[in-house]
């Protein structure tokens, strides 16, 4: 065992959230603005004589799991790294509960992929391997994602971890990913829509719907991909807001077109009197979309600074202590 495996080693993943490029992610070429919620998974690895075997203990929303044996996403993602890197001595815990809320049910932050990148990074150390990271980490995490979720994955939220801040993401086979520096974007408030919707159903929804309409299917891919653009071309909130508007008017007809909605009602302080319907306000006033698939998850922006419930951006992506 090198020395990189011979002593204890933290690390600190930000979760993520796709902005901008729902579904469009999924084909080549399609283009996402990701944002990497200040919301960390927390990977330790301890090391342990040789007796002692390695093994990864879990700490998830709905409970602990534990490998060798678990049958889970987690499993899956483990048996993968063991094929890759060889085996370690000693144990790793990945911790994901801050994404989680406090009844277990997930927040819409990317758990699983968050999880895959620190397991990923920890295990690499742990085995004495050169370290995975940037380029390395972000590809190998998107192919053992990927495998562990049956081959699906557009991989955004595997880099947005990887990267942090702001990320432009291009899907494809073998995806590119990149930061972006958007200091004028504003604070944003994550919101809870009205029930959970089911990722997978919604992807093969819109999979049934490009093959029956697939000239709408190109339509839709290219005005998404120029609404990025010019989303992250932007030099203000100013100049951005009536493209973010843009974007949640696709996303609607998109989700009414598929049959997964993307209408979403925004926060009480939304509803005064005093707001503005979005596709109207003025730059200084809010808005609000759905993100992710359908409408169990919206962001309101510009929220206020001393909400609590305002989301912190991670400035890094993985963090070693």
């Amino acid at each position: 065992m090198s020395e990189r495996g011979e002593r204890e080693v933290r690390l600190n993943v930000p979760a993520n959230l796709l902005l901008l490029g729902e579904y469009a992610v999924l084909e080549p070429g399609g283009l996402g603005l990701a944002v990497a919620p200040d919301v960390l998974t927390t990977a330790v690895f301890t090391p342990a004589p040789q007796e002692y075997g390695g093994a990864v203990r879990g700490i998830l929303g709905t409970g602990t799991v534990v490998w060798p044996g678990d049958r889970g996403i987690l499993g899956r993602v483990a048996d993968s790294l063991a094929r890759l890197y060889g085996r370690f001595d000693g144990e790793i815990v990945v911790d994901t509960r801050a994404l989680f809320d406090p009844l277990g049910r997930k927040r819409g932050l990317g758990s699983s992929a968050a999880m895959t990148v620190a397991l990923t990074a920890a295990w690499a150390t742990a085995a004495g391997t050169t370290p995975a990271e940037g380029e390395d980490l972000l590809h190998r995490a998107v192919e053992i994602h990927r495998f562990a979720q049956g081959g699906k994955g557009s991989g955004y939220d595997v880099a947005t971890s990887v990267l942090g801040g702001h990320v432009l993401f291009t899907g494809g086979s073998t995806p590119q990913a990149r930061r972006v520096e958007l200091p004028w974007l504003p604070p944003m408030r994550l919101f809870p829509g009205v029930s959970e919707v089911a990722t997978r159903s919604a992807v093969s929804a819109y999979g049934a719907w490009k093959r029956e309409s697939p000239g709408a299917a190109r339509r839709f891919l290219s005005r998404s991909n120029e609404l990025v653009r010019e989303f992250v071309e932007a030099g203000s909130w100013d100049e951005a807001f009536s493209t973010f508007n843009a974007h949640r008017a696709l996303g609607i007809e998109l989700g009414d077109s598929i049959g997964i909605s993307a209408r979403i009602d925004p926060p009480e302080a939304a509803q005064r009197s005093d707001a503005p319907a979005p596709d109207t306000a003025p730059a200084s006033r809010i808005t609000w979309k759905a993100v992710g698939a359908g409408s169990e998850l919206g962001v309101l922006l510009p929220a206020d600074c001393r909400d609590p419930q305002t989301m912190a951006v991670s400035a890094e992506g993985i963090r070693w202590e």
